[in-house]
């Protein structure tokens, strides 16, 4: 029996390290153990378990666990036994199993984040992106650009944080009157302005309020609007995200970059429905 920290961070390392080299010492050179982890984002741990209940039984020799690491929850699949082909189509058997349940939920395996996967996305069907950020401040920018090879699907980013800003890339002065700056109708006028301005074939946008102040009652803190523009469609959602200022700034980024990658994957962008709306 081994006993290891909850922190995931630390659990995944010694797992990594120590338990398996260890189990394996133990139990002999033939003992094959095989793991793979689904990352999931949009669903929460409690309703993860509800949803994958049941999944594996009748597959011998498969564990689960749960491991969530905000913003999102992982699930490690690991498969024991002596027939290296045997554990191998267990794995893949058990994968499928959880893929059925929560499978639209799964952006990627092992060692793939979020913005990787976009970017590959974005690659495979040669299409470019453009940005245009205000409370997100830059995030979802740094986040794709620490992908090797981004610079040939991220055309420009905008980080238009002031007013003045978001007219100077293109957004009319009388919408921001009329409407605010974090408004619906104030993030399609920016999503379309990078756009037009850059050339690329899609773009994103964020605007709202990451916090502590400048919340109202019509839009406290955590408010988010997001516009994709593609072609010449403009779609715009709202979020509400609870936490610090961090906090909302790194769920928007993601909440951005999966509304993007299931856009790419063919899911129609009006529909798209996670716990924050």
């Amino acid at each position: 029996m081994v006993f290891l920290p909850g922190v995931p961070r630390e659990l995944e390392r010694m797992l990594e390290e120590s338990v398996i080299a260890m189990v394996l010492e133990h139990c002999g050179s033939g003992f094959q153990v095989c793991s793979r982890t689904l990352k999931i984002f949009g669903l929460s741990e409690a309703k993860i378990d509800q949803m994958v209940k049941g999944a594996l039984e009748g597959l011998d020799g498969v564990s689960l666990a749960s491991l969530p690491q905000y913003p999102e929850n992982r699930l490690r699949l690991t498969v024991r036994g002596r027939d290296p082909q045997e554990v191998a189509s267990t794995l893949e058997r058990a994968e499928a199993s959880l893929r059925e349940r929560v499978g639209p939920w799964v952006y990627g395996i092992d060692q793939e984040d979020m913005e990787t996967v976009v970017v590959r996305l974005l690659g495979q069907q040669g299409k470019v992106l453009a940005l245009a950020e205000s409370c997100t401040r830059g995030l979802i920018a740094h986040r794709l650009t620490n992908v090797p090879g981004a610079s040939k699907v991220l055309n420009r980013a905008y980080v238009v944080y002031s007013p003045q800003a978001k007219q100077d890339m293109g957004v009319p002065p009388s919408l921001l009157e009329e409407h605010g700056t974090v408004s619906a109708r104030a993030a399609e006028a920016m999503a379309t302005a990078a756009a037009a301005g850059s050339g690329a074939h899609l773009a994103i946008s964020t605007t709202g309020v990451a916090g502590p102040t400048g919340g109202t009652e019509e839009h406290p803190v955590g408010t988010v609007f997001m516009a994709m523009a593609a072609g010449r469609e403009v779609w715009s959602q709202r979020f509400r995200f609870r936490g610090g200022r961090g906090n909302i700034k790194t769920m928007a980024s993601t909440v951005a970059l999966d509304w993007l990658r299931r856009f790419l994957l063919g899911e129609d962008p009006a529909r798209y429905t996670v716990p924050w709306r």
